[in-house]
């Protein structure tokens, strides 16, 4: 079992963001014709990948395990959400936020934290998500816990189950993955950024980690790429790919763990930025 995998387990709850196909007639647009089809080994590959990832929360809260601290000013903004109106971006963004909702959490932000949900909400309206926040009040039952932690992060586990069912039954997969692409750069843009002017070990080791959920990703994402919507994302995340390629990988008490390798990190670290910067700027 990797390394990374290990510590998730110590980690609160896996709530992956996950889901199944629509499509794109555009570098920014995903409608629901003019479909990507994954034949049915790839969607059953898809749907248990999807699965098996980690979730913004879980992802956060690993991260602070390893010994990263709060950083305020490190989220994006959450009034930029009235700025995305392309389903591509709000999509992505939706991901980035959903971060920044748990990175929050986990710090015991929760006003910040609830500033992101409310971001999420106007986003999954957008999408068309409206019906899952509606129909279990999921604002109002964060505002009554605001201060119990525990009973945040197990609302924000129920939303994610309640997502799954709804992407899954509406058939929405490309979107699953653009949610997850703006969460997993969301994260590793919090932790690279935290640890850019400072050293800490254990949280660049949970960055070199992060090598095994891009490269599982990319996988995935190479059934579109050569769709118009994903082209640019599956081109972005190759570039990032490249950086964590430099980094060499040892075997170590049944365990996969990296040398690490700071000129590596230190490119993870800037490919990171300009594309996290390129998602939320949109």
């Amino acid at each position: 079992m990797y390394n990374f995998r290990k510590r998730l387990f110590i980690a609160v709850a896996i709530i992956s963001l996950a889901s199944c196909g629509t499509d794109h007639n555009s570098d920014n647009t995903i409608t629901d014709s003019d479909t990507t089809k994954l034949d049915s080994t790839a969607s059953l590959n898809a749907r248990n990948f999807f699965y098996s990832l980690p979730s913004p929360l879980a992802m956060a809260a690993v991260f602070k395990h390893s010994g990263l601290g709060y950083s305020d000013g490190l989220c994006n903004n959450s009034e930029n959400v009235k700025k995305y109106s392309d389903k591509k971006t709000q999509a992505l963004n939706l991901g980035v936020y959903c971060t920044d909702l748990a990175y929050n959490l986990v710090n015991s932000q929760t006003q910040n934290a609830l500033k992101y949900l409310e971001s999420i909400k106007k986003l999954s309206d957008q999408l068309e998500f409206a019906s899952v926040f509606d129909a279990n009040n999921y604002i109002e039952r964060f505002k009554e816990n605001i201060s119990k932690n525990d009973s945040l992060a197990m609302i924000f586990s129920e939303l994610k189950r309640e997502v799954d069912i709804f992407t899954y039954d509406n058939g929405r997969q490309n979107v699953a993955l653009l949610i997850f692409t703006g969460a997993w750069i969301e994260s590793m843009y919090i932790a690279t950024q935290s640890v850019k002017n400072k050293a800490n070990k254990p949280v660049a080791t949970t960055i070199a980690d992060q090598k095994y959920v891009l490269f599982n990703l990319l996988d995935l994402l190479s059934s579109y790429e050569k769709d118009p919507g994903f082209k640019d994302v599956f081109l972005d995340l190759s570039l990032i790919k490249s950086s964590f390629e430099k980094l060499s990988a040892q075997a170590e008490d049944d365990q996969t763990k990296f040398e690490l390798n700071l000129p590596a990190i230190k490119e993870i670290t800037e490919k990171i930025s300009t594309y996290r910067n390129k998602i939320i700027s949109k």
